[in-house]
């Protein structure tokens, strides 16, 4: 709840405390509603501020602040101009960054200022590092002797409406990585007392496996780059996808993840793990092509999931699946056959000849061209410049099948 502060005592001025589809959170009514933070104090020092919040309000809303005159500073979202803001009083200047529209939806995320000075000053909305304006606050005292007030600007008000599930002060500077494990971890707040779910797979940082010319384990990096776990350098850019658990979900409107992908494959390996939120047909999973008569399939078509090669002609396989369960698919070509691998059983070869292929364009979520979008979430993918063995398919697919369940009690009540 909302007693992160290390060190403050909190005084609670109307907020109601309830609970939410996020856990027990502190609801702001917009009008009166406030908590005041004693023993609080940031000065000069580098600072970062988390809030997990859902904000309701229209115009100017603030999330924290304290001001006395003409000194202090405030934190604060503006839904009407779609703006996060940080704004030093005694200076008269801040930071400041437009936020996309799919974030101003009334509904949770997760808003991090990190106040480092002009070179270290940064905001995100959920993992997205937002580009900042033009005007940027070094790290000037913004002490006045006033506690802060967590949901209103004390001198002109701006009161939050909403919910403010949780608040994290760090004294310091907390780097991309943290910000996606607490993001994460709010992703996964669930209101229940006690929630039974899937332990989700390690993600490694790094592999270096025989013929591997690329990985994604699916975790962003700063800027908004998709990292080749390969060290391949085939690093993809990340459009409107975003963290989930387990991997990065798409929204089957305009979400995709595009590589610099180019490799020439004489035989090689794809797989990808992935779940189906809902299926769209002629939507894609993994697009991969050297040109249109010559690519990988791996697609919805109709209700089914169709995974092989196109090479003036279909070599592929269709499969009935499921929304909203998981699926491990490995597309092989072995020199002589398609062989397509779902959940680790194996499909009937499919002979054909293809001389060589050579993608120039690696797609997650939509097809080369960005287009035909699909409703999924992607745990990993990875693709060898070889035909890996029936025995290697098999062990992805059971790396991930093979995980154990446990039970995580979590007590966000309360207290007097």
């Amino acid at each position: 709840m909302i007693d992160q502060v290390t060190g403050s005592a909190l005084t609670n001025s109307g907020v109601e405390i309830k609970r939410t589809e996020k856990g027990m959170a502190g609801s702001f009514d917009g009008v009166s509603d406030y908590i005041t933070a004693t023993n609080f104090d940031i000065g000069t020092n580098p600072t970062t501020f988390v809030f997990f919040a859902k904000n309701i309000g229209s115009g100017l809303r603030c999330l924290i602040g304290s001001r006395l005159g003409g000194s202090g500073f405030s934190i604060t979202l503006d839904n009407s101009a779609n703006t996060f803001w940080y704004w030093n009083y005694a200076v008269g200047r801040g930071v400041s960054a437009s936020v996309p529209a799919s974030k101003i939806d009334k509904e949770y995320h997760m808003f991090t200022f990190i106040r480092g000075g002009i070179t270290g000053n940064k905001l995100y909305i959920d993992d997205i590092d937002l580009t900042l304006g033009s005007n940027n606050e070094n790290l000037e005292d913004v002490s006045q002797g006033i506690p802060p007030s967590i949901g209103r600007d004390p001198l002109s008000g701006r009161y939050f409406e909403g919910n403010i599930q949780n608040i994290h002060v760090f004294d310091g500077l907390i780097s991309y990585e943290e910000i996606i494990k607490l993001y994460q971890g709010f992703l996964h707040t669930f209101p229940q007392a006690e929630t039974k779910y899937q332990a989700p797979a390690q993600k490694p940082t790094s592999l270096n496996e025989d013929g591997l010319v690329a990985a994604y384990n699916m975790v962003p990096s700063p800027g908004g780059v998709l990292s080749d776990v390969s060290n391949n350098g085939n690093n993809g850019t990340i459009n409107g996808a975003i963290s989930t658990l387990e991997g990065m979900s798409f929204d089957g409107v305009d979400d995709y993840v595009s590589t610099s992908f180019s490799e020439t494959l004489s035989t090689w390996s794809i797989s990808c793990r992935f779940k189906p939120k809902t299926i769209s047909s002629n939507s894609y999973i993994v697009d991969a092509r050297e040109s249109t008569s010559n690519r990988m399939l791996f697609l919805f078509t109709g209700s089914q999931l169709e995974v092989g090669h196109y090479l003036s002609a279909k070599y592929t396989d269709l499969y009935d699946i499921n929304e909203g369960e998981y699926y491990n698919i490995t597309i092989i070509y072995d020199g002589t056959n398609i062989i397509n691998y779902l959940n680790g059983i194996a499909s009937t070869p499919i002979p054909v000849s293809i001389a060589s292929f050579t993608p120039t364009s690696l797609f997650f979520g939509a097809n080369t061209s960005g287009i035909n979008n699909s409703n999924i979430e992607c745990v990993d993918s990875r693709i060898f410049n070889k035909a890996i063995s029936e025995q290697e398919a098999k062990d992805y697919h059971n790396q991930f099948a093979n995980q154990v369940y446990y039970r995580n009690t979590f007590k966000h009540e309360p207290t007097a």
